[in-house]
């Protein structure tokens, strides 16, 4: 069988999130003045939505609020969306060179490179501006598609039946 594509996930295949600082939702609630108990209450209500294009990043923290009943100002909102796309911003400046390479490799092979990734309002914005989008033919996001990849593979499956 000859292959025409190799498909990659994104997260802990071509990047990692491991081994530099991250924003955590413990960092979250500090900058926030809630307890993580308190914040996963809601969080949990919307979490699925920020990954299926339904909730922003900066919406689910304005709905974790409204719910706590805890004000926050527009430079809250900044200063936090700020520190989670560094964060995010710096698994793109950690890249493997292999990574960059094998998929040089596969180019030249004349195959074609997709990638599939189960992604949130920031993650797209801060991939979509990376180098490593240049290495792909093709880019489904779950938060631009619509759906979470395990339900897009689960919908390919019954369709095929």
């Amino acid at each position: 069988m000859k292959f025409k594509a190799v498909i990659f996930d994104l997260f802990e295949t071509l990047i990692t999130e491991w081994g530099h600082e991250k924003y955590t939702k413990r960092m979250l609630c500090a900058d926030l003045g809630v307890t993580r108990e308190e914040l996963d209450v809601y969080w949990k209500e919307k979490s699925e939505d920020q990954y299926i294009g339904k909730i922003s990043y900066e919406e689910i923290i304005a709905y974790v609020c409204e719910k706590l009943g805890v004000v926050i100002d527009e430079e809250t909102i900044i200063r936090i969306m700020e520190k989670r796309i560094k964060t995010k911003a710096t698994c793109f400046e950690h890249v493997l060179p292999e990574v960059y390479q094998l998929l040089q490799d596969l180019r030249a092979k004349g195959l074609k490179i997709g990638m599939v990734s189960n992604c949130s309002s920031e993650e797209v914005r801060v991939l979509r501006a990376s180098k490593l989008c240049d290495y792909f033919d093709e880019i489904l996001l779950s938060y631009e598609v619509g759906m979470r990849f395990k339900e897009y593979k689960d919908a390919l499956r019954q369709n095929a039946k």
